[in-house]
């Protein structure tokens, strides 16, 4: 493209440049130059976010560390949001596109997404309380069988240990969370459904 004035460098594309001047003899020199100007960053096309290579202009797809955010652009660019699964794990992105970590609600369901992003699945220990994950994510509450015990999982998701009224039975958790069946505990004896026989 022939430029005669000013470049609109916000336009990605190739340029020649052609200067001229005269001096005062009325000597004319001409000169041209080949530029080229390339998108660059963050830019909003056609509605989506893509990321174009700061250095080669192309557009970026996979996993993207921008500062200290990780976005995740698909195999069109177009960076995404919500749920994505890649490499076999589930990530959150959020609206802004930047990966979530830590506890989300989404729907009317809590998930846990580990320091990687990836979410976690099975047993969590966090803040010295334990919570179980299902494989779909979504945090258990209510009673659990895990590895052929019994476990029980209050509202908040927090795994409850010592005596627990359920169903308008009692029971008794081990310091584990583990239940308790088929023994005394305080001189209360524990059927083996685990429910204090009166």
């Amino acid at each position: 493209m022939l430029v005669n004035g000013n470049v609109n460098t916000s336009v990605a594309g190739s340029y020649t440049l052609i200067y001229t001047s005269t001096d005062s003899s009325g000597n004319t020199a001409k000169v041209e130059r080949e530029i080229t100007v390339i998108k660059s960053g963050w830019l909003k096309e056609n509605g989506y976010w893509f990321y174009y290579d700061t250095k080669t202009g192309i557009k970026k797809t996979g996993w993207l560390l921008d500062g200290s955010k990780w976005y995740y652009l698909d195999g069109n660019g177009v960076m995404k949001t919500g749920w994505v699964l890649s490499g076999g794990k589930w990530y959150f992105l959020e609206a802004s596109g930047a990966m979530k970590t830590g506890w989300l609600k989404s729907g009317t369901k809590w998930y846990y997404l580990q320091s990687s992003g990836a979410m976690k699945t099975g047993w969590l220990k966090d803040g010295g309380k334990w919570y179980y994950l299902e494989n779909s994510g979504a945090m258990k509450t209510g009673w659990l069988k895990s590895a052929g015990k019994w476990y029980y999982l209050q509202s908040s998701g927090v795994m409850k240990t010592g005596w627990i009224q359920s169903g308008g039975k009692w029971y008794y958790l081990y310091s584990s969370g583990a239940m308790a069946y088929n023994t005394t505990i305080g001189g209360y004896k524990l059927g083996a459904d685990g429910a204090w026989i009166q």
